[in-house]
């Protein structure tokens, strides 16, 4: 019997055996995506309303002010375009490439297993989310560095493991 839910990443295995693991993110905190979203209100939207009021007003005629129908469009244009560029702002894709006996790659960086001392999960403690928000560390020279951006506490296990599984290095 097939599964009728998809999984939380997409994992491909290259043909030199690096794990490419692709997934769903979130760029900030949820305490910073709060602040985030106070500022979104009141400098987005009206930047929004401002946009779509030339299109709106292509729709009415030039010698009446705009009419019902063309308020109407004009606020239904903003706020979908609102909610279009908040969703980009906040979300986005990652990736992260393991490649047994070397290392990891992930945001344009490069981390030996030589240098790790371990991998885990960091739940974050303000994320009043149903799904949580952790991400992804590994521990390096007495510091812990952020491997992923903010993502449910399940899926950062599962790419824990699936890190552990692939590195071909013997883990604490």
């Amino acid at each position: 019997m097939q599964s009728s839910f998809t999984k939380g990443y997409e994992k491909e295995v290259q043909s030199d055996g690096s794990i490419v693991l692709k997934y769903k993110a979130k760029r900030m905190s949820p305490s910073a995506m709060a602040g985030a979203g106070m500022l979104a209100i009141l400098i987005l939207f009206p930047t929004s309303c401002a946009v779509t009021l030339p299109v709106a007003a292509m729709f009415n005629d030039a010698r009446q002010s705009l009419g019902q129908t063309s308020k109407g469009l004009w606020l239904t244009l903003a706020v979908l375009l609102y909610i279009v560029i908040l969703y980009f702002l906040v979300n986005t894709k990652a990736t992260l490439t393991v490649m047994p006996h070397k290392g990891l790659l992930f945001a344009g960086k490069q981390l030996p297993f030589s240098e790790l001392q371990n991998i885990g999960t960091i739940d974050h403690p303000n994320a009043k989310l149903k799904a949580g928000a952790a991400f992804v560390y590994a521990e390096s020279h007495g510091k812990q560095i952020a491997v992923t951006k903010y993502i449910p506490l399940s899926l950062a296990a599962a790419i824990v493991e699936d890190i552990k599984s692939g590195s071909g290095v013997a883990w604490k």
